[in-house]
């Protein structure tokens, strides 16, 4: 009996060690993260290329939703919104020659001596408004949108715009994901996921040279760079500036000096190619060789993504891993489902390096 006993334990014991070693080793992981407090997460990116929107769902998803003060400060930031997108569709009307009527010559006049943060002035034309957006030189601008660089909430927003002159007006959560609001400083968000402490430091929208401010993320788990992939045919427009430089192509430069920074040698690398949803749409009408005069590919979604996925991790020399997703941080079933991923491929490179943070 003794002897039954011994050889079924032979059989059995490399599989139970083996799954012990596993669940020690993750205990472990789990208990020496809990030590430092937090995980740390940086998140890099371009102006408007989705981090905000990005940490705003992360907080839906992970901690609380919009309280009612909040969603009424909201209310000031997207009729703001809606001001700066009327008056580029009339000013771009004015530049394409598209004929309009002698009641919207004085329009954008109006909206430009609105100060900012007092969209209440806004309601009180909405009539104006609305009469213009049911124009036919409003849809000949809209027909032409791919020609002028507009916000990526516009179609949203001026679909809504209903809802957003109503003198009770209340954001909803859909529209709080679309504001956009022009961040500069340190964000932080805060998280609890599978008994850890999460920490999310977005850094507002990097125009500079980031050899003047990454020194001092030399202690974080993941950087997570967001890209706006539908902006390959845009310049770059800083504080209202057009300049030479494709947009995607100074993220894609961004990128290349963010990643192989020494302070990074370490850090895990995931890529969020965002605003798949606009891209889809704005590749059927703008070749992507406007951007890539190298790309031979069709103008299909697949193949384009695939293509500018590949130039970003092309970018990378040392041949350290990146990780890669494509995203659209408006849609909230695809966050979740992304950042899940991302959490377990940080905790999994935490634990083969033996690197943590």
């Amino acid at each position: 009996m003794g002897a039954g006993a011994s050889a079924n334990s032979v059989v059995n014991i490399p599989v139970i060690n083996k799954k012990k070693s596993e669940s020690i080793d993750q205990f472990l992981l789990h208990e020496k993260l809990k030590e430092t407090k937090s995980v740390k997460l940086l998140l890099l990116g371009r102006p408007e290329s989705g981090k905000s929107t990005l940490a705003r769902q992360i907080r839906l998803i992970h901690d609380r939703d919009f309280m009612e003060t909040e969603r009424l400060a909201y209310r000031s930031v997207l009729r703001q919104n809606l001001i700066d997108i009327l008056k580029t569709l009339l000013q771009t009307i004015d530049q394409l020659n598209i004929q309009t009527g002698a009641e919207y010559h004085n329009l954008y006049e109006e909206l430009s001596e609105i100060p900012s943060g007092t969209g209440e002035y806004l309601v009180a034309r909405r009539h104006t408004i609305k009469q213009f957006l049911a124009s036919a030189a409003f849809h000949q601008c809209m027909v032409r949108r791919w020609e002028y660089n507009l916000q990526s909430s516009a179609k949203y927003l001026l679909d809504g715009v209903d809802r957003l002159l109503d003198p009770g007006y209340v954001p909803s959560t859909q529209d709080i994901l679309r504001a956009r609001i022009d961040n500069s400083g340190l964000h932080e968000t805060s998280f609890k996921f599978k008994g850890l402490e999460f920490r999310m430091v977005d850094v507002g929208g990097q125009r500079s040279d980031p050899r003047k401010w990454i020194h001092y993320f030399d202690n974080v788990s993941a950087l997570i760079y967001t890209v706006d992939i539908s902006r390959y045919d845009q310049q770059r427009d800083d504080d209202g500036i057009i300049g030479e430089q494709n947009e995607l192509l100074e993220s894609l430069a961004l990128f290349k000096k963010v990643v192989s920074h020494r302070v990074f040698s370490n850090t895990t690398s995931i890529l969020f190619l965002n605003k798949t949803d606009l891209f889809k749409q704005k590749i059927q009408h703008v070749p992507l060789r406007c951007c890539f005069p190298e790309y031979k590919g069709t103008n299909e979604y697949k193949e384009a993504s695939i293509f500018v996925q590949w130039k970003f991790k092309q970018s990378i020399t040392d041949n350290k891993e990146m990780y890669s997703h494509f995203t659209t941080a408006t849609d909230t079933s695809n966050i979740q489902t992304v950042f899940d991923s991302v959490i377990a491929i940080i905790l999994k490179c935490s634990q083969n390096s033996a690197i943590l943070y």
